[in-house]
């Protein structure tokens, strides 16, 4: 069985789905699925019930970049201990974006489930 990860944006060979929910400030939960080179098809995502939180659709790949930067450093200190632990990080974006990440074993960043 294969098991997404990643993908909180339909650049590159991502595919929405079904979208399930849009907040105010873009953000969306979307059911996927990811191109497949050694099928050629699509393959739905299928943990998580097949849900991505994704970054808004109207983001380019730089626009995620400058984003991510922002929300990195204007980070909220409101992730309890364990998690501080684990390496994650949250922030709000300049574009009001909740975005959270690890730190390691590598960095990564993708939309909140906490929205305003």
């Amino acid at each position: 069985m294969t098991v997404i990860v990643g993908g909180h944006s339909t650049l590159g060979n991502i595919r929405v789905d079904r979208v399930l929910q849009t907040y105010k400030n873009g953000v969306y939960i979307a059911q996927i699925s990811v191109w497949d080179s050694d099928t050629n098809q699509y393959i739905a995502k299928t943990n998580n019930n097949g849900e991505m939180l994704m970054f808004p659709a109207t983001w380019t790949a730089d626009r995620i970049l400058v984003e991510i930067d922002s929300a990195y450093s204007n980070q909220v200190d409101d992730l309890d201990a364990v998690r501080q632990a684990e390496g994650m990080w949250a922030g709000i974006s300049h574009s009001g974006v909740r975005i959270e990440g690890y730190r390691y074993p590598e960095f990564t960043a993708f939309p909140s489930s906490t929205q305003e």
